[in-house]
């Protein structure tokens, strides 16, 4: 019975934490011009990993300044995005 009661309270905690946290992005890629980190993203939107687009400015004084490029996925989708940006299908 204690076991039942201490898997319970770890199920219930694993939720509690899952719902509080919001899922975590990571960077995949980076480019030095939009067009092509969206071609990417919408390369791995097509394979079924959901991808976004984050535009860095390079200056603070000047945010119109094009910086780097980077492409996103969710942590989870981070291996089969790397593999599908190497080696597409």
């Amino acid at each position: 019975m204690r076991r039942l009661r201490h898997r319970l309270r770890a199920r219930q905690e694993a939720r509690r934490q899952a719902q509080s946290e919001p899922p975590k992005d990571v960077v995949v890629a980076t480019f030095q011009d939009s067009g092509s980190a969206y071609v990417a993203a919408g390369s791995l939107e097509a394979a079924g990993i959901e991808a976004f687009v984050r535009e860095v400015s390079r200056s603070i004084a000047y945010p119109s300044t094009s910086g780097p490029v980077q492409v996103l996925v969710r942590a989870e989708d981070e291996d089969a995005a790397r593999r599908y940006l190497i080696s597409p299908p």
